[in-house]
């Protein structure tokens, strides 16, 4: 294939550079997404002759590489049967065949073993995944239910503490109305004793209240009454005969001496008895 003379002549000619341009260039510095899988080239391997590391050709990153215990327990495997494989005798005779199918019998029954405890390991280990999420499953159960039971028990105790500093309010509220009436019941209930207000200096009597108007006991020897009949002993004989004539009930006797006598000597029976 020759090349046009058009495309020879158009590259001697000498082209400018401009002065600003954009370049993108590839630093080692990038996401582990942008990872491809490496390159394999295609091959060809001689059948008499295949070489051990093609029997890991399915292995891939991230699906067997890096190899693991598990990866590693099978390239064992592969090892033991290829060598098995080139130690089983030749087909030449009927005792080499008898031979070679009773030892591919035995290993074919060793594989199937190995597959059964791969299997089992397999489940176990789905199994303990699904313990391991049922447990994890729980516990954010467990700790919503708790969070959710708290902000409950939260409100609920500012409920409680609400109510009940009303409550006190309230009972502090009649508390002092009961007092106050309590207090104007006894102030009201209560009845003057005269003679231990004039016996205390410091009462009423003396020292009157400016809130509660005029006493009249301030000015008392102004309304006192004192009759001449009263003042000499003459005048007492004088009202003695009066009332005795006008109101002779007055001066009887009320109480029964006979009558007092006859409670006492029954209370000092009783006494004895």
């Amino acid at each position: 294939m020759q090349i046009p003379e058009e495309r020879i002549e158009s590259a001697k000619i000498h082209v400018e550079e401009p002065r600003s341009k954009t370049v993108e260039v590839q630093t080692v510095y990038r996401e582990q997404e942008a990872q491809t899988v490496p390159f394999s080239p295609e091959f060809t391997a001689d059948k008499e002759n295949v070489p051990e590391v093609l029997l890991i050709q399915n292995f891939k990153f991230g699906s067997g590489l890096p190899a693991s215990m598990q990866e590693m327990e099978l390239i064992e495997q592969m090892r033991e049967k290829r060598a098995f494989e080139a130690a089983l005798p030749p087909t030449s005779d009927e005792a080499c065949f008898h031979l070679r199918r009773k030892l591919m019998e035995e290993q074919e029954h060793r594989e199937w073993n190995q597959r059964e405890e791969s299997i089992k390991r397999l489940q176990n280990e789905r199994l303990n995944l699904l313990q391991s999420t049922l447990v994890d499953r729980e516990k954010d159960t467990e700790e919503t239910h708790a969070a959710r039971t708290q902000v409950i028990r939260l409100k609920k105790t500012e409920n409680k503490e609400r109510a009940l500093a009303k409550i006190q309010r309230k009972r502090i509220k009649v508390l002092r109305k009961m007092y106050k009436a309590r207090k104007n019941v006894e102030i009201k209930g209560k009845r003057r004793d005269i003679i231990e207000e004039y016996a205390n200096f410091g009462s009423v009597v003396y020292a009157p209240i400016t809130r509660d108007g005029l006493s009249l006991d301030k000015k008392a020897n102004k309304y006192e009454v004192q009759p001449e009949a009263l003042s000499s002993y003459t005048g007492l004989n004088e009202l003695h005969g009066v009332l005795a004539t006008k109101k002779p009930f007055v001066f009887d006797n009320k109480i029964s001496v006979d009558k007092v006598r006859f409670n006492f000597r029954k209370q000092l029976t009783r006494k004895d008895v």
